[in-house]
């Protein structure tokens, strides 16, 4: 319920294409989820609307290439074809159709969770932070900063922007980089079908409809590197003049100068990958960058699992995998690395 992290607003891509066979499988293994999640809270949160990659031949054939290799169907489309599925773009080239991709309403999502989790028997706090996490033999305790002392077998962290801070001398991770970045919303002029958008090569771009109409148009990995406690929410001007260029090239039918923007938290490791993993009492899901939100119930799962040491097959996230990835590895407090 508040701007100043990474999941607030009503509008996040859900997609299973990627070039990564470890995140075709994540977003297959989340999307069932979604909807047992939808069932059970009796809510709308996923919506099937289509999507679309737009770029280079050679990268749009690398994420078909990672697709199929998962079973998942992406069409590579071109002229009048394209053109059809996506008139609300101007379209130069081939692009990539995945049929079964849509979107997800943040604001919704996390206040479904949180409902359906105090629902089962969790205690929700909010405005309380961590001050301390003590793990022995035994136990883990968690001091808040109002002086309550929880004590669990397990904790589990997953606080994003503030990953480093909170596990300094209790588990090295990677360097997780916190950027600002900003999006735009537009207001159209013609009502088109909007599938979700992805805008590879350069500079990579994003875009998708909002529930109040608008369209939502930003730029991926591009914001400077920020101090999540003092970041501020001023507009960036060089990104932003060049983020409004790219809308005005590329989308058409909008009223130019956007009604809004938004800025946000990504929470990156060095290779943008997610850093999923146990170590003894502790368990973490940090670095989620820009793309984490999609597989949210997929990513729960794998935690709980971690939490009640039935571990994951997949190690693609864990820490060693990071390790062995060679640059980029934070050198922790405990001076390991």
């Amino acid at each position: 319920g508040h701007q100043f992290g990474s999941s607030h607003g009503t509008e996040r891509i859900f997609r299973y294409v990627y070039a990564e066979r470890e995140y075709v499988r994540l977003a297959l293994e989340a999307r069932p989820l979604w909807a047992e999640l939808e069932a059970e809270a009796g809510v709308e949160i996923l919506t099937q609307c289509g999507g679309v990659d737009i770029g280079p031949l050679a990268e749009i054939e690398l994420l078909q290439a990672g697709c199929a290799a998962e079973g998942v169907r992406f069409d590579i489309v071109d002229g009048a074809a394209a053109q059809a599925l996506v008139p609300g773009l101007r379209l130069t080239g081939p692009i990539g159709h995945q049929s079964e991709g849509g979107k997800t309403n943040a604001d919704l999502t996390l206040s479904t969770l949180q409902a359906r989790a105090a629902h089962h028997g969790a205690i929700v706090r909010f405005e309380d932070g961590v001050v301390a996490i003590e793990p022995d033999d035994a136990r883990v305790r968690v001091t808040t900063a109002s002086g309550v002392v929880y004590e669990a077998e397990t904790c589990v962290v997953t606080t994003g922007a503030w990953a480093e801070p909170v596990l300094a001398g209790l588990v090295d991770i990677p360097r997780i980089t916190v950027t600002k970045e900003q999006v735009a919303y537009f207001r159209p002029t013609v009502t088109h079908p909007w599938p979700t958008f992805i805008g590879h090569g350069d500079v990579p771009s994003y875009g998708m409809s909002t529930p109040d109409g608008l369209v939502k148009v930003g730029e991926h990995y591009t914001g400077p590197e920020v101090d999540p406690d003092t970041r501020g929410f001023d507009i960036e001007p060089v990104t932003w003049e060049r983020l409004l260029t790219w809308a005005r090239d590329h989308v058409r039918d909008i009223d130019p100068e956007p009604v809004k923007h938004l800025t946000c938290l990504y929470a990156s490791s060095p290779d943008e990958n997610f850093v999923i993993d146990r170590v003894g009492r502790i368990v973490i899901g940090v670095g989620l960058g820009g793309h984490g939100f999609k597989f949210t119930p997929a990513i729960g799962m794998h935690l709980a699992d971690l939490a009640d040491g039935l571990g994951w097959a997949d190690n693609s996230f864990t820490l060693d995998h990071h390790r062995s990835g060679g640059p980029g590895f934070a050198v922790g407090s405990n001076g390991h690395h």
